[in-house]
């Protein structure tokens, strides 16, 4: 399928039900603005992270990974404080295993050891 760029704002109908239906609808809009839309997924284009190629964005000033970002916004229940990987016992997983995609709907909180078994369960199947 071929990638496509979305327009500025949420103007298309995946990220406007998305919008719509967000718990913060305006950090959830600033984040979408600059992903691309690829089949499912809702590929960043912003800034990435140092390690581990996650996209990375600002909440509150302060710095975040898109995805945590992301489902925080339309979500919104990550336990406080927790929206900074380094600190929080919550981890989000992506079902789609593209560590770009901001769509809420391909993110999972798990613990840290559910995470890891997930990966474990990738890495048979591939």
């Amino acid at each position: 399928m071929p990638v496509r760029i979305l327009p500025i704002g949420p103007s298309t109908k995946i990220t406007q039900t998305l919008v719509d239906d967000a718990a913060d609808p305006i950090t959830l809009e600033r984040i979408l603005r600059r992903c691309i839309q690829d089949g499912e997924c809702l590929i960043w284009t912003g800034g990435r992270a140092t390690q581990g190629g996650y996209g990375i964005t600002t909440v509150n000033g302060q710095p975040v990974l898109v995805h945590r970002a992301a489902y925080d916004a339309f979500y919104g229940n990550l336990p406080e404080g927790s929206l900074g990987h380094e600190s929080s016992s919550v981890e989000i997983h992506h079902s789609c295993i593209n560590r770009l995609c901001a769509s809420p709907l391909h993110h999972t909180p798990l613990t840290r050891k559910q995470h890891n078994q997930e990966h474990v369960e990738l890495r048979m199947v591939a």
